[in-house]
């Protein structure tokens, strides 16, 4: 019998315009999963809210299903609905970042305010969920080995958690392939459809970053986004909002995520790579980062002048050979594979005992 299975996510997923977004991709490296095993599943999107999530979930018959992945675990309530109303399926959730050190540096990145004290709010309830919904699943997926280490090991059994990559899935994958694109000396710093703090203080390292130069030396400088037409002292272009940054990253160099801010993984950074460019990181990203994609990156130190230039002149030599993404991706299969595998095992041959 073919496993089924529900899959439960907010539901900006499907929102016209933000298929482009890092969750929406990572989402849907689970999607191309289901389809590359051949399983049958069905999808509930829901506001994205602990209410939203609740109320779908209460509305769904959850009896047909052998597992059940929940990306954002907005309410522990929804997750407790889910546990008792498929008791049998495999429950799984995805930790798209450490969300407790996450909003913290979304406040750092905000400077106190009354955003950032509401923010603090929302974050002790959204971090109570992410932990109790954590507790009552067969596994955690965190997508960072990071995180893995540092933070869920803190909360759950170590056989409780998994690291589960992120991918580029083959639905964006061919417009990222360089084909016959020419390269160029261009160092993009690609910002999102939905600004935040973070992507703020990103912009701000990389003007930091352009302005340390002393010559340029033929190197033009990209920003993406809803942004001024230029930046800093005149350096900086402003692309303004991409349908997809795919024909930019495919003729550039250079990708700077030049921030320290932030948990969970960087998608831009594997799309980046996959693009055929260099990755230009703070050293604090860096140590976040998968080993397996430290080829590609570069560290830049802000506090010192001379690092960005440098990091340039690296960006202008080959990239490392190997396809890191095809990796990623048999690593990320493999994890649900071996998961849904025991658990049907373990169940179906408990049941078969219990006979």
């Amino acid at each position: 019998m073919i496993p089924r299975v529900l899959h439960v996510f907010p539901d900006s997923v499907v929102e016209p315009g933000q298929e482009h977004l890092g969750s929406t991709k990572d989402i849907r490296g689970r999607t191309q999963f289901f389809f590359d095993r051949g399983l049958s599943f069905d999808e509930l999107p829901h506001s994205r809210s602990a209410r939203g999530m609740l109320r779908a979930v209460q509305g769904q018959d959850l009896s047909p299903y052998d597992m059940v992945v929940v990306e954002f675990p907005l309410s522990a309530r929804a997750t407790e609905a889910l546990r008792s109303g498929a008791p049998r399926a495999l429950l799984v959730t995805r930790s798209a970042n450490a969300e407790l050190l996450h909003r913290v540096h979304w406040m750092r990145a905000m400077g106190p305010s009354v955003r950032s004290l509401k923010l603090g709010v929302r974050t002790a309830l959204t971090t109570s969920a992410e932990l109790w919904s954590g507790r009552r699943s067969d596994a955690v997926l965190a997508i960072s080995p990071w995180e893995v280490a540092h933070y869920w090991s803190r909360t759950l059994p170590s056989n409780r958690i998994r690291w589960l990559p992120y991918y580029v899935p083959d639905t964006y994958l061919s417009e990222l392939l360089v084909g016959d694109a020419v390269k160029e000396k261009t160092c993009v710093c690609l910002t999102s459809t939905r600004r935040n703090p973070l992507i703020e203080d990103s912009v701000r390292g990389f003007e930091r970053a352009v302005g340390s130069l002393t010559a340029a030396d033929g190197w033009r400088f990209l920003v993406t986004g809803d942004l001024e037409s230029t930046r800093g002292d005149g350096r900086i272009e402003s692309t303004g909002l991409l349908d997809t940054p795919a024909p930019l990253l495919r003729r550039s160099r250079a990708v700077a995520l030049l921030s320290d801010y932030g948990f969970g993984f960087k998608t831009k950074l594997l799309d980046a790579v996959v693009a055929g460019n260099r990755v230009l990181v703070t050293p604090g990203l860096y140590r976040r980062i998968p080993e397996i994609l430290h080829p590609w990156t570069v560290e830049v130190d802000l506090h010192d002048p001379a690092s960005f230039a440098s990091a340039l002149v690296a960006a202008e030599q080959p990239i490392p050979p190997g396809d890191p993404n095809d990796t990623l991706r048999r690593l990320h299969h493999g994890v649900l594979d071996a998961l849904l595998e025991n658990h049907l095992a373990n169940r179906d041959g408990g049941s078969a005992r219990g006979r």
